[in-house]
């Protein structure tokens, strides 16, 4: 049989653990690893919790009951009011990213998720919203696009060609003067290409070779250009990580001017070498050293010496 004592005992128990849960809860609330925040139909705010003080800067007096908006900077006001408005419709707001000012001065931006809350006749009544502080994200992101961009800069500034090959063997980026090599006009007409099908056949397996072993290597082939002129080419590939794909850079340059000038340099010799050993007597030229060392002699030593 239970007494009144005993029942007044266990209502106590239970109001003591039912407090205890409500602050364990609470703190859960307050400590939460993500800022919340909750506004009316009005856009003023009702709670927030302490990580949103504390990423923010504000005391709660400072914050409970102002307009939310109020706390935004620049233009930020009229997107997110026109945003919210559209969002407050579906019942929920998703990937939402906006900027607040904080009570310091600094500008964070903020990407907000959350959802509408009603009441039993349908109307809206307030918001529940978790907001993660992506400041540093998009300034991270932000550098890599500038490096990115100056990375480009300096790739077009290089006279001869660069290009990068991702691990599917197609062209990921390519200079304005490798484009120019190949025929193209512009860069972006050999991006997503495959880089062998203008590779000569006996040059292909070079390379495969170089790059799954993870190094450099130098070696020449042909390259067929947009007209299917076949062009000598020097190249060095270079396996990097570009990011945290592994690609290979690829420097390139043609030789074919070089190579004619040095057969027309051959060919000038073996005219002059010619018209030497044809010229009557002996014709030659030694080093002016101790011992007169002979350099060249034409052929005309033979029939005046013996010699050869």
């Amino acid at each position: 049989m239970i007494t009144a004592p005993d029942e007044i005992e266990n209502l106590k128990r239970t109001n003591s653990e039912l407090s205890e849960e409500i602050e364990s809860l609470r703190l859960l609330f307050q400590q939460a690893p993500l800022a919340y925040q909750s506004i009316d139909k009005d856009g003023t705010i009702i709670d927030v919790n302490d990580t949103w003080l504390r990423m923010l800067g504000y005391n709660r007096e400072e914050v409970i009951g102002k307009f939310f908006v109020d706390f935004l900077a620049g233009t930020n006001t009229e997107r997110f009011k026109t945003n919210f408005t559209k969002n407050l419709a579906k019942g929920e707001l998703l990937g939402e990213e906006t900027e607040i000012l904080c009570r310091d001065g600094r500008i964070i931006t903020v990407k907000f998720n959350g959802k509408t809350v009603k009441d039993k006749d349908g109307h809206f009544r307030q918001t529940h919203f978790f907001l993660a502080d992506e400041t540093e994200k998009r300034r991270l992101e932000k550098q890599k696009q500038l490096q990115f961009e100056t990375m480009h800069i300096v790739f077009d500034a290089i006279p001869y060609g660069l290009m990068i090959v991702g691990p599917d063997e197609k062209i990921l980026m390519i200079n304005q003067a490798g484009a120019s090599l190949m025929g193209f006009s512009h860069p972006r007409e050999l991006v997503g290409t495959s880089h062998l099908e203008r590779i000569h056949s006996y040059a292909t397996e070079i390379q495969h070779d170089s790059v799954s072993h993870g190094f450099s290597n130098h070696f020449e082939y042909l390259l067929s250009d947009k007209s299917g002129l076949e062009i000598p080419i020097l190249k060095t590939a270079i396996p990097v990580m570009f990011g945290e794909m592994p690609v290979v850079l690829e420097a390139f340059v043609s030789f074919s001017d070089q190579r004619a000038r040095m057969e027309e340099l051959s060919e000038s010799k073996r005219k002059f070498t010619t018209l030497l050993d044809n010229l009557p007597g002996m014709v030659y030229r030694c080093r002016n050293d101790h011992d007169w060392t002979m350099e060249f002699i034409s052929d005309g030593c033979y029939e005046l010496t013996g010699y050869q």
